[in-house]
């Protein structure tokens, strides 16, 4: 019996030691989870219609941007673009051609660094640098921020409010940017169980299989009653 006690205690404090390891080495994980369960993450429209709200994030490695914004204007589907201000300046066409568009551009910082690691000067100094960017170069000021990785904590919240943003999460992660294939992007967008009323789906600039799963989602979306709506109409 001691032997079974003994044998437990150790099993429980390597588990105990392992878990705060793992949370030490990969802080962005355990910080996400704890953010969105703060109520300044926005990760649902606050709405019981039947609407959703489409997103991308940027990456630097390909560029999809044509593609994408071809296949929202034949389906006059509106969106907002996540940019960082490196992304901006690899692709300063496509940061004019999706403000010509008539979507939405959001921040997710100048050099899309994990900004709950960094000081309240080097945040702001994240979102200003970029605000002006994209200011001097489309006349637009934005107003919406998705943290970087996704890891946020309420005061990081709250610095983006008092410069003018607000936070926004995700409720459906199409998974686009683990290179899946086409058909597991459209499942992992149209059979989540997040998809509902108010869902905001999250996908990327630069994935190769993006752009024909958006083709299916859309249509698939369309045909269960969902519209899609901008960010700025319900927040």
């Amino acid at each position: 019996m001691k032997t079974f006690l003994k044998t437990g205690c150790i099993v429980c404090t390597l588990f105990l030691l392992g878990t705060l390891f793992y949370e030490w080495i990969y802080p962005d994980i355990f910080i996400t989870a704890s953010a969105r369960a703060d109520e300044g993450l926005i990760e649902f429209l606050p709405t019981d219609a039947p609407v959703v709200a489409l997103t991308f994030d940027t990456v630097s490695e390909s560029d999809t941007t044509s593609q994408i914004l071809d296949i929202l204007e034949t389906n006059q589907v509106p969106a907002a673009f996540f940019i960082t201000g490196a992304w901006a300046d690899a692709h300063p066409e496509d940061v004019k051609q999706i403000a010509k568009a008539g979507h939405i551009l959001g921040s997710s910082g100048e050099n899309h660094k994990n900004m709950v690691q960094l000081s309240d000067a080097e945040c702001e100094h994240e979102l200003a640098a970029l605000h002006q960017k994209i200011k001097d170069r489309t006349g637009l000021d934005m107003t919406f921020f998705r943290p970087p990785y996704g890891a946020s904590t309420p005061q990081l919240i709250q610095l983006a409010k008092n410069c003018g943003y607000t936070t926004i999460g995700w409720s459906c992660d199409s998974m686009d940017w683990k290179d899946y294939d086409s058909e597991a992007i459209i499942n992992a967008v149209c059979r989540n169980s997040q998809l509902k009323s108010g869902a905001i789906i999250r996908m990327h600039l630069g994935t190769e299989n993006t752009p024909e799963a958006l083709k299916a989602i859309i249509l698939n979306l369309k045909e269960r009653g969902y519209d899609f709506v901008p960010l700025s109409e319900v927040l």
